[in-house]
């Protein structure tokens, strides 16, 4: 499990969201669209510098990957912020005439005591609220329930939704020395009849599981009501990651600690969840999908390196994207103006709307 000072801190920003309040700007963050994004709100904030997160979030291949630099770099990243264009389809949520979304005005449902399941002969932890429809919140990289904040009792207004620890995070058990997306793939199938999730469900997606949700998906069609993607990693990025990064710099801490982290990452001894990195190719091979898919990009980039080409790399990420997208004949890209990668933070609205849609298709 992770014990690390991160993961704590982590949840106790994720309880505080949840009361209603941002940790670093003292805003409610689905009414600002202002706030600082959760990623340098977490560098504001009192994690310590040593267990910081990296922010390659926007290619969402290495989310929570740890690295040290200095205390003044991390200060100097609050000034650069750059905000990019979407090029994608305009947010539905701010759209005139936008249909009304109950899990926008109805109470928030009380999270029910966290469940022990046991998947294959090991432990999976999860949580669940609400009554209705299925929905299945599928985390990132290394993250925890937790880390879902407000977006679970907010949609068990109107749906059963449900969430889960996967191995190797959290509280759940230790993972296996290897695991491929099927594998994953196939505990998330477990935890959705263990929980006796009525099926089809609508699966959420965070970064890392995005891939897991697709492949999921791809072997269980008739149990897929639809697939909601926010920010998560696309087709093809695993590939052409190594072409975005520059040559070691030993004279660029920021830089040297990425390169390491993309390195600790595709080693199953290294990676949190020991995912096996030749999955990356049985997920690029996926091709179609007959599920509704959608696919929300956030438009404020992570701050990367100086020595990372910004432009390309946002250009290669929005490109992932449109191929992901691809996937679904029924498919809806949109991005999530005013928002970083951790999407719920800065637009709970529009991912409430994205998913109430998404349950009545």
């Amino acid at each position: 499990m992770n014990t690390s000072t991160d993961y704590t801190g982590r949840r106790a920003r994720a309880k505080q969201v949840r009361s209603g309040r941002d940790v670093a700007s003292g805003v409610c963050p689905e009414v600002s669209g202002s706030a600082l994004p959760g990623a340098f709100a977490r560098r504001a904030g009192g994690v310590p510098a040593g267990m910081e997160r990296t922010l390659l979030e926007r290619g969402r291949a290495i989310r929570a990957m740890r690295w040290s630099r200095p205390r003044a770099v991390a200060a100097a990243a609050l000034s650069m912020l750059v905000v990019l264009l979407g090029c994608t389809t305009t947010d539905p949520a701010s759209s005139p005439g936008a249909p009304a979304t109950p899990a926008l005005h109805s109470s928030p449902a009380t999270l029910e005591a966290e469940q022990d399941l046991v998947v294959d002969g090991r432990h999976f932890k999860a949580q669940c609220t609400g009554r209705g429809r299925s929905v299945l919140l599928v985390n990132g990289y290394d993250a925890t329930m937790d880390e879902w904040a407000d977006v679970p009792t907010r949609l068990g207004a109107t749906a059963r939704t449900c969430m889960y620890d996967r191995l190797g995070t959290g509280r759940s058990d230790a993972p296996p020395p290897s695991q491929t997306f099927e594998d994953l793939a196939d505990d998330l199938d477990g935890v959705i009849s263990a929980l006796r999730l009525p099926r089809p469900v609508v699966v959420v997606a965070s970064d890392l599981g995005g891939p897991i949700a697709v492949t999921w998906a791809a072997h269980h069609q008739r149990d897929a009501r639809a697939l909601v993607m926010l920010d998560t990693i696309p087709p093809g990025w695993q590939a052409v990651l190594p072409s975005l990064l520059p040559p070691p710099d030993p004279g660029d801490p920021e830089l040297t600690g990425l390169l390491r982290a993309v390195r600790r990452f595709d080693v199953p001894l290294t990676n949190r969840e020991s995912l096996d990195p030749t999955s990356w190719a049985a997920y690029d091979r996926i091709s179609s999908l007959d599920a509704p898919l959608w696919v929300l990009v956030a438009d404020v980039p992570p701050r990367l390196p100086w020595a990372v080409d910004a432009v390309k790399f946002t250009a290669a990420w929005q490109a992932g994207q449109s191929r992901l997208a691809g996937l679904s004949f029924d498919r809806h890209l949109v991005t999530a103006a005013g928002a970083d990668t951790i999407i719920w933070l800065g637009r709970l609205d529009l991912v409430l709307s994205t998913v109430a849609a998404a349950l009545n298709t």
